[in-house]
């Protein structure tokens, strides 16, 4: 697996801000970029979604920094925004029980195989849930 990168694309047409991840994400990547899009949420009351691209990405945590990780989007990612992942057969287990946590936390988020797919989910006003 490749080394980390991390490509930002702004949507300011959409109000969506993407992320495209590529190779092998830890801990040490996400923690520091998780605290910077939920403080550009906050402050940047313009962008109300945000996908996050793990279509090309192999995502290593414990189970104590993926709990940490998810306990902090709980805590400070803002309500009126949606979030999108994109997953692919490796990092669709951690995507569904994500979206899963954050939903029951009352932020709507959604995993899709596709980024068409999390884009129309970002863009669309009507209430939206996957179906069992």
């Amino acid at each position: 697996m490749r080394t980390y990168s991390l490509e930002r694309i702004e949507l300011p047409e959409i109000g969506v801000l993407r992320y495209n991840i590529t190779g092998l994400e830890t801990n040490a990547e996400t923690e520091p970029g998780l605290i910077a899009i939920c403080r550009r949420l906050t402050d940047q009351p313009q962008w109300t979604g945000v996908l996050f691209d793990h279509s090309q990405s192999l995502i290593i945590y414990t189970l104590t920094e993926f709990n940490q990780r998810v306990e902090y989007a709980i805590a400070h990612f803002p309500r009126r925004a949606k979030l999108a992942y994109v997953y692919n057969p490796r990092t669709l287990v951690i995507s569904a029980r994500t979206t899963k946590m954050l939903n029951a936390a009352g932020i709507n988020a959604q995993a899709f195989f596709t980024a068409e797919e999390a884009l129309d989910f970002l863009t669309c006003d009507e209430s939206w849930s996957r179906q069992a």
